[in-house]
């Protein structure tokens, strides 16, 4: 992928099952036409996927991180502290109004998805952008991660893990810790739910990507084997039909003219609220001393 000169020095990260380049790089290029000053990245997590990277292309502007995990912001703020300009919170700063907010696989984790875009919406400047990506809840990474649920509740997949750690010696060197926090996914958007979502919140749809093909469980697992799969896994997702892609990613605009109701009620269908149960059920379970 070609990228700006002012990049070329730029240390991109590699490309992995979870397309972690290719949301960089989509967020970046989106994130240039907005110049933006303060940037804000919602459910950050550590920050070391995403929030790190945007500090160092943006060094101009003010970007801050916010997870309610406190392990995981503490972990941030030490492990970034060489960023002048990056800082980590818990709560969103209430003095600032960003040119452009991050919600990054956060949506399908929160109680109400309605209100937590609503809730964004008071933090953002009128000509501000939001970029949002979310699971596919009815595609290949959720199939997979339902198939992984399942075999967890059942305690296959304790014996097949200890049989693999038995023929598999495990590989070398410092992981990339995403999140220190445990929580579960509990919301399973189609596309035309995610898009009425953000219709019901008087935000204007602007652009779409897919970011990969196939992801989760034995699917990453054989694609974090090449880097050579892992491209080739992000560029289907980019070019497959929205249906067949694993994560979508969207630049959202807010509608100044209009308004959405202070309080709004998010309905899950019988299947969300079963793959809810299920997922809460295993972590219960991987929780257990």
């Amino acid at each position: 992928m070609n990228l700006d000169n002012d990049t070329k020095t730029f240390a991109w990260p590699k490309e992995t099952s979870v397309a972690i380049k290719t949301r960089l790089v989509f967020s970046y290029r989106n994130l240039c036409l907005v110049k933006p000053r303060y940037i804000l990245d919602v459910g950050c997590g550590t920050g070391e996927l995403l929030t790190c990277y945007l500090a160092q292309l943006f060094n101009t502007a003010q970007v801050i991180g916010i997870d309610s995990d406190e392990r995981s912001i503490q972990f941030a703020n030490k492990e970034f502290s060489y960023l002048p300009n990056l800082k980590f919170f818990k709560e969103i700063p209430e003095n600032i109004r960003y040119d452009a907010i991050i919600a990054s696989e956060v949506m399908e984790h929160v109680e109400n998805p309605l209100k937590f875009l609503i809730d964004l919406k008071r933090h953002l400047n009128d000509n501000g952008v939001l970029i949002v990506t979310v699971p596919n809840g009815y595609g290949c990474s959720e199939l997979m991660a339902l198939l992984q649920t399942l075999l967890i509740l059942s305690g296959v997949y304790g014996i097949l893990r200890k049989a693999k750690h038995t023929i598999f010696k495990k590989k070398s060197g410092k992981p990339i810790i995403d999140t220190l926090a445990v929580s579960p996914h509990i919301n399973f958007f189609t596309l035309k739910k995610i898009r009425n979502v953000f219709k019901d919140c008087c935000l204007t749809e602007t652009r779409y990507q897919g970011r990969m093909f196939l992801h989760n469980f034995i699917c990453s697992s054989i694609i974090d084997k090449s880097e050579y799969l892992a491209e080739l896994n992000a560029s289907l997702g980019k070019s497959l039909p929205p249906p067949l892609v694993s994560d979508w990613m969207f630049i959202i605009r807010n509608n100044t003219n209009q308004h959405a109701p202070a309080e709004m009620i998010y309905k899950r269908n019988r299947y969300e609220k079963i793959r809810r149960f299920l997922n809460e059920r295993q972590l219960g379970i991987q929780n257990v001393p």
